[in-house]
């Protein structure tokens, strides 16, 4: 090994016993070091990295990277699932189409702005789909507010009907459920965040003719029927807002709410959510806060909320949505994402801004890099909505 690292020559003097033998030993170096040079070149050509000095590092470290970042790579493709985030204008734009196509976001909610009619619809829900599938991601979740009467995102779709007016007939709000699934399916629209199964404590209730009606039983009815309709018509329905927004005077997209009833009170409006379970593909919490069930933070940050309340007592186990997460109850709360999803929020809605979801992604990614428990919950959360899309 001497020569081969420039150390002293030997003597010219060698007996012809040592110089035989000398030669037979460059030939094994040599047919060594040709060996391990083949051996690197495959490496290299494999876009793998040379071996480490010892065999041992050589063998193992090269896997764990890969897994390391196969893990990493898991992660954001969850942490993207739970992302919706809104859409500027008519079409989407081209940064909006790089994070769909990226896995950085879950679904995309529209509002009227986006839509001046059905082809554009169907145009730019294309574009969007299109860039999540060639991004190998799962379809996107397309959402909007088509309640009925004044909150139709849609214009030119159904129901014409409010769901006060739906209320007096659960059968009619069966067919119009029917009609209002089909009519955005057909424009790409695949999850209506609807029904409002809220139950008003009194005429001074903001919801209006938003309810289906004035008691508990009532609401159950007609509130249930339109789910199912919009089941038939073939988009996801989403329940709201639990634990409910009866006794608000005021509405969270607006201001702070905290509601002071007493729990048995709120709990006897929950018999809707219970009724609902089996057409209810998700469950939307609301923004307010509730004192009286002992929370004094806004629900859709509360474990007890969202994991003993709607989960425990209602026995729901399906995908939970967060109302608006820019909305004037919540604006105010730092880290609202990660307090939201650490509740057990599924998925998060950034209705006003493609900013505001961006950040929460990165916060999302940054405290699942950080928390191997915390991690573990995010994959859950991810598995859910996934399970929710296949259907």
């Amino acid at each position: 090994m001497a020569d081969l690292d420039g150390g002293p020559e030997e003597p010219k003097l060698l007996t012809r016993a040592r110089r035989v033998w000398l030669a037979r030993g460059l030939v094994l170096v040599v047919g060594a070091f040709a060996a391990g040079f083949i051996g690197w070149s495959a490496l290299a050509d494999d876009g793998g990295e040379p071996p480490a000095a010892t065999p041992r590092p050589a063998v193992t470290a090269a896997p764990a990277r890969a897994a390391a970042t196969d893990e990493d790579q898991a992660l954001r493709r969850a942490v993207g699932q739970k992302i919706i985030t809104r859409m500027a204008g008519l079409q989407p734009s081209r940064r909006l189409l790089g994070r769909v196509y990226r896995g950085e976001v879950g679904g995309v909610i529209l509002f009227a702005h986006n839509a001046r009619a059905p082809a554009q619809v169907v145009e730019a829900v294309a574009a969007l789909q299109e860039a999540a599938v060639r991004g190998g991601h799962p379809r996107l979740l397309i959402a909007v507010d088509q309640e009925g009467g004044t909150v139709r995102r849609l214009p030119w779709a159904p129901p014409l009907a409010s769901a006060a007016a739906l209320g007096a007939d659960p059968a009619g709000a069966l067919g119009e459920g029917e009609r209002t699934g089909r009519a955005l399916r057909l424009a790409g629209v695949n999850f209506d965040l609807a029904p409002v199964l809220d139950v008003p404590a009194s005429g001074a209730s903001f919801l209006g003719t938003r309810a289906f009606g004035r008691t508990a039983e009532a609401v159950s009815r007609a509130g249930c029927a339109f789910a199912a309709g919009l089941r038939r018509g073939g988009v996801f329905t989403s329940g709201k807002h639990f634990p409910g927004l009866g006794y608000a005077t005021a509405n969270t997209d607006h201001a702070r709410v905290v509601i002071r009833a007493a729990a048995p009170w709120l709990r006897a409006a929950y018999r809707p959510y219970r009724e609902c379970r089996n057409v209810l593909d998700t469950v939307m919490v609301s923004n307010a806060a509730y004192p009286g069930l002992g929370v004094r933070v806004p629900a859709v940050f509360s474990r007890a909320v969202i994991e003993g309340e709607l989960r425990g007592r209602v026995g729901f186990r399906g995908v939970v949505v967060s109302d608006s997460l820019q909305a004037g109850a919540v604006r105010h709360v730092p880290g609202a994402a990660v307090k939201a999803a650490r509740a057990g929020v599924d998925l998060l809605v950034y209705p006003t801004s493609e900013r505001a979801s961006e950040a929460a992604y990165r916060a999302l990614l940054s405290a699942g890099r950080s928390h191997p428990a915390w991690r573990t919950r995010l994959m859950e959360s991810a598995r859910r909505i996934r399970t929710l899309k296949t259907r």
